[in-house]
């Protein structure tokens, strides 16, 4: 069972203000995340000229390439060059590859 560090009750049980706007700072956060996924993707999707397809390909995901691709924007990320927008969206790919078995 999980507490909450502030008033020691259970999280169910647990109205603390603190971790209220913890949540919110957190929603917050991914909300603004998801937003920039959103508008790589439109971005890349508009610039390719109809080439921007098989993401939603499970053979993509199967075969590896997609982790492969994903691998070469960690290696960037891992550098230091701003690739975690691309990397999370290797990530959805992942994820929707795996939602839809």
């Amino acid at each position: 069972m999980d507490y909450c560090k502030i008033c020691t009750l259970d999280f169910a049980e647990c109205t603390c203000k603190e971790r209220e706007a913890e949540q919110q700072r957190l929603d917050e956060a991914v909300d603004c995340f998801a937003a920039k996924m959103k508008a790589k993707l439109r971005l890349k999707a508009s610039n390719a000229c109809g080439s921007f397809r098989g993401w939603d390909d499970k053979e993509f995901v199967e075969s590896g390439r997609c982790q492969d691709a994903m691998m070469v924007h960690v290696s960037r990320l891992m550098r230091g060059q701003p690739e975690a927008v691309d990397v999370a969206n290797f990530c959805m790919f992942i994820d929707h590859a795996e939602d839809s078995q």
